[in-house]
């Protein structure tokens, strides 16, 4: 994973699109450029803002550290070759359209868990943590 620093920012809670911060405080920028098909989103950050990821053409899989609490509107719409989402237990806020235009999503969540929840309200397929 490499990040520049074009279109998304870092805080030390927020990876958001520069477009919308929601008006969290942001202490420097970050851009996925795109390459690395296998991406981790770094340890601290609470918060996938809106558009974070969208129209990642190369992106196959993410994993997200626990402490994750919320992921924004169309965080990862229109990636088209996303397969593999680990979604930790404490996320608990998804916004709408999270997925939108990427067919391929499966959700890794544990079973009882708002993921699983999420996943099922939306109709995406689920692969469970063992």
């Amino acid at each position: 994973m490499k990040f520049g620093t074009k279109n998304r920012f870092w805080s030390r809670q927020c990876l958001c699109s520069k477009s919308n911060t929601y008006g969290r405080e942001i202490a420097s920028r970050l851009d996925y450029e795109g390459k690395d098909p296998n991406v981790v989103i770094p340890h601290g950050v609470t918060y996938i803002g809106p558009s974070a990821f969208a129209n990642g053409s190369n992106l196959q899989s993410v994993k997200r550290p626990e402490g994750l609490t919320h992921i924004g509107e169309q965080a990862f719409a229109q990636d088209p070759k996303l397969e593999l989402i680990h979604i930790p237990d404490s996320v608990t806020e998804f916004e709408r359209n999270i997925f939108i235009d990427s067919p391929n999503v499966v959700l890794h969540v544990s079973p009882g868990s708002a993921a699983e929840q999420y996943a099922k309200r939306v109709k995406f397929k689920i692969k469970y943590k063992k």
